[in-house]
C-alpha cells in the first residue's frame, strides 16, 4: 500500500522496480500528512520525482553519485584528515536535506534555506564553510563534465555571511606546563613534538621515519597549505631535544607502519582493534586540560605559543618567524606574532633550550 495511516498521520511510500521509495529519498521535506487527500497528492509528487530521477540518473547527475565521486577524488589527493571529514560531513548533510535528487535541480532558494539552517543551528562560520564546500563541489562536477557546462552553481547566487572569527591567542605557558605534568609519556611525546617544532597538526601526525635524518641531524615537514595545494617540503635542523624525542619514537617504531606517531585503538566501524597513525586529535588537549584543571586550549594554540616564545623571549623578527612557521603570506605570520618590526637553526635551538629548561623542573609521571 503506497498510503497508510499511523497514529493519526498518513504516510507515503511507493515500490518501483523492486525498490521502495520514501519522500526523503527524492528531497521532499514533508514526510507525513494530516489527510488522505494530502497524502494522495504527495504520492503523485513522489512518483513524479522518481520518474525524473530515473531519467537524470543515466547522466550521472544525481547528488549521491556526484558526492561519492567527489569524495573519492579528494581522498586520492591526500588532503588532511579534518579537511576530508569536513567535505564528507557536508555531502552527508546535503543528501540528508535534499535526498538523492538530480544535482542540476538544486536552486538558489533551496541552498539558501539549507545554509540558513546551519546559521540558526550552528554558526555563521559553519554557514560560510558549507557555502564554500558547495561552491567547490559544483565547480568540480562541471570540470569533470558530470553535469552540463552551463549548469548554474546555486551556491554562487548566495552571499557570504558576515562573520568575525574569534582570535585564539597562544596557549598560556603555565597551563601548558600543568598539562605536561598530568600527561602520559606517549601524550608528552606528542606535546613535545608540537611545542618544539611549531608544526601544524597534520604535519606532525603524518611525519614518517624517512623524514628523520639523524646522520645530518635534519627533519622534514610537509604541508599542502599552499596556493594550488602543491605539497611544500621544508627541512629543519634537528635540535638536541628533538633528537631525544625522535630517538625514543625510533626505538618504539611499529614494524609495519612508517609513521613516527602511531597508536592502537578500537575501530568502531570494523569492530576490532586497529594500529595506525594518529589521524585526528580533536579532543586530545581538551581531555588533558580538564585533567590538569586549566582552561581548554587547542593544539594549534601550541603553534601560536611557539611563535610567541620566539618573538618575546628571543626577540626574533617577522622574516625569521615567517620562515620557521612556513607561511607563504607574511600577513599570516603577523596574525600569529603581532606586527613586528635564513636560517631556522636559531629558532629550533632556542625552542629546544627554552622547553628543556621548563620541563626539567616539572614532576612528570
Amino acid at each position: 500500500m503506497p498510503i497508510y495511516c499511523k497514529k493519526g498521520w498518513y504516510y507515503v511510500n511507493v515500490m518501483v522496480k523492486g525498490k521502495r521509495w520514501f519522500p526523503s529519498d527524492v528531497g521532499m521535506t514533508v514526510k507525513r500528512w494530516k489527510t488522505k487527500r494530502e497524502a494522495k497528492s504527495a504520492e503523485v509528487e513522489l512518483r513524479k520525482r522518481i520518474t525524473m530521477l530515473s531519467v537524470e540518473a543515466v547522466t550521472d547527475t544525481v547528488l549521491l553519485t556526484i558526492c561519492n565521486k567527489y569524495l573519492d577524488d579528494q581522498e586520492k589527493r591526500h588532503i588532511g584528515h579534518d579537511t576530508y571529514k569536513t567535505k564528507q560531513r557536508f555531502c552527508k548533510d546535503m543528501l540528508g536535506s535534499f535526498g538523492n535528487i538530480p544535482m542540476t535541480s538544486l536552486k538558489a532558494h533551496d541552498v539558501q534555506a539549507f545554509l540558513n539552517g546551519k546559521l540558526e543551528k550552528v554558526s555563521a562560520n559553519t554557514y560560510n564553510v558549507c557555502r564554500k564546500e558547495g561552491l567547490r563541489l559544483f565547480r568540480w562536477a562541471v570540470n569533470q563534465q558530470l553535469v552540463p557546462a552551463d549548469t548554474v552553481n546555486p551556491f554562487e547566487r548566495v552571499e557570504k555571511m558576515p562573520y568575525r572569527p574569534q582570535k585564539t591567542g597562544p596557549a598560556p605557558l603555565q597551563d601548558v606546563l600543568k598539562v605536561f605534568e598530568v600527561a602520559s609519556p606517549e601524550q608528552r611525546d606528542i606535546l613535545e613534538g608540537y611545542v618544539l617544532t611549531g608544526a601544524r597538526k597534520n604535519e606532525l601526525l603524518s611525519l614518517t621515519h624517512d623524514d628523520l635524518d639523524f646522520s645530518n641531524r635534519v627533519y622534514t615537514l610537509r604541508t599542502r597549505k599552499t596556493k594550488g595545494g602543491v605539497e611544500k617540503v621544508t627541512a629543519y635542523p634537528m635540535s638536541k631535544a628533538l633528537r631525544k624525542l625522535f630517538k625514543r619514537k625510533m626505538d618504539n617504531r611499529h614494524r609495519d607502519l612508517p609513521y613516527v606517531f602511531w597508536h592502537k585503538y578500537w575501530d568502531r566501524a570494523e569492530k576490532d582493534w586497529t594500529v595506525d597513525r594518529y589521524k585526528s586529535l580533536n579532543r586530545f588537549t581538551e581531555r588533558l586540560c580538564k585533567k590538569a584543571g586549566v582552561p581548554i586550549f587547542g593544539l594549534h594554540q601550541l603553534r601560536h605559543l611557539a611563535a610567541t616564545i620566539l618573538k618575546e623571549e628571543a626577540g626574533m623578527g617577522i622574516s625569521k618567524l615567517q620562515k620557521f612557521l612556513r607561511h607563504e603570506d607574511q600577513k599570516t605570520t603577523e596574525i600569529y606574532a603581532g606586527f613586528l618590526d635564513t636560517d631556522t637553526g636559531e629558532q629550533v635551538d632556542f625552542l629546544s633550550e627554552f622547553w628543556d629548561g621548563k620541563l626539567s623542573t616539572l614532576e612528570l609521571k
